[in-house]
């Protein structure tokens, strides 16, 4: 989607969603235009995004092949089963579902 701004440059944006949920990401030189010190950041992030999401083996197979799984499933004390993967951006992802009782 290409959207004008008053001083006629396109903007460079897209959005993801999946049940309700949605991230925006803006091109690197449509950001810096925002704010210039973020023209010189590395692509990626020094953060995990912790997503917590049902259906969560779904998801991975979406996904597979198409991310790099960078922790394998694990299931934690608090209850999540969890798998943590970065995307084609570089991106920490760390997708999460609650444990049900069996």
């Amino acid at each position: 989607m290409i959207v004008e701004n008053p001083d006629a440059t396109p903007l460079q944006w897209g959005m993801v969603g999946l049940d309700g949920a949605n991230l925006m990401f803006q091109a690197r030189d449509s950001i810096a235009g925002d704010y210039a010190p973020l023209g010189d950041v590395a692509v990626g992030a020094s953060a995990a995004l912790y997503l917590e999401v049902e259906a969560l083996d779904a998801l991975l197979e979406r996904v597979d092949g198409k991310a790099e799984v960078v922790l394998p499933e694990r299931t934690t004390f608090y209850g999540m089963r969890e798998v943590w993967i970065r995307d084609n951006n570089g991106y920490l992802l760390v997708l999460a579902e609650k444990v049900t009782a069996e």
